[in-house]
């Protein structure tokens, strides 16, 4: 996932929030996969977010609609490669137009996909 930045939007948790993920209802840049880790770090719970990983070389998310993490599923990711909808502590969606890149996240994670 070197190749890759996240931004993210509606982002919420139980405890405060690192600076790196207070942002609007507007996908905000969050940085690599790394730097991503280290602000999930200081949340214990997500109540909501919505987190994308785009290609390194994407200047402007090419998308157009709400960003908000209850709102239906997306119908176009625009030119994110996976998208995570975090929800109420319990559960995340993740919605992927590239089946390696998720595969390469489950395993880097080590999750299972359902």
């Amino acid at each position: 996932m070197s190749d890759c930045v996240w931004f993210a939007a509606d982002v919420s948790a139980n405890n405060n929030l690192p600076l790196a993920l207070i942002g609007e209802n507007q996908p905000f840049y969050v940085g690599t996969t790394q730097q991503l880790i280290q602000a999930c770090l200081k949340v214990d719970q997500f109540l909501s977010g919505i987190f994308l990983v785009v290609p390194k070389t994407t200047k402007i998310l090419k998308v157009s609609r709400s960003w908000m993490t209850e709102d239906e599923p997306p119908n176009d990711l625009g030119n994110a490669i996976i998208e995570i909808h975090a929800f109420d502590t319990t559960f995340f969606e993740i919605y992927a137009t590239n089946v390696q890149k998720l595969n390469c996240l489950c395993s880097e994670f080590k999750v299972n996909l359902e």
